[in-house]
């Protein structure tokens, strides 16, 4: 194993608490894109992804309006030179319904085994 991905299963191993503490905080945030009562926490989202990115050190962080939701952007050029590299995401979530189905609330991360359950917590959120 390079001293490269050792250093980085090292780092992830180290700030997990730190990981799972940021990942809890944002499946919080109820943004069902499709639903106008959720405007607010849409706006919330992105205000949220825009933080994180800021504290990652990227050097340009920009909430961006659009006639639906806000666009997150950011970038880091401090390699001159150096490749592009694009990482796209999306911080919205499809409607929990039907709540019934729900063991816990959809918006209450929960763990249960080694499996953290909330809504958006396996597809990109």
């Amino acid at each position: 194993m390079s001293d490269q991905r050792i250093a980085a299963l090292e780092y992830a191993r180290k700030n997990k608490k730190n990981f799972l503490n940021s990942l809890n905080e944002v499946l919080k945030i109820p943004s069902v894109s499709t639903d106008p009562a959720h405007l607010p926490d849409m706006q919330n989202a992105a205000n949220w992804a825009a933080s994180q990115l800021r504290d990652l050190g990227m050097q340009k962080v920009e909430i961006h309006p659009t006639a639906r939701h806000p666009v997150v952007y950011a970038e880091w050029l401090g390699v001159k030179g150096a490749p592009t590299v694009l990482i796209y995401g999306h911080y919205d979530v499809q409607p929990a319904d039907p709540l019934d189905l729900w063991q816990t609330g959809p918006f209450e991360p929960t763990v249960r085994g080694e499996s953290l359950y909330a809504r958006g917590a396996s597809d990109m959120k």
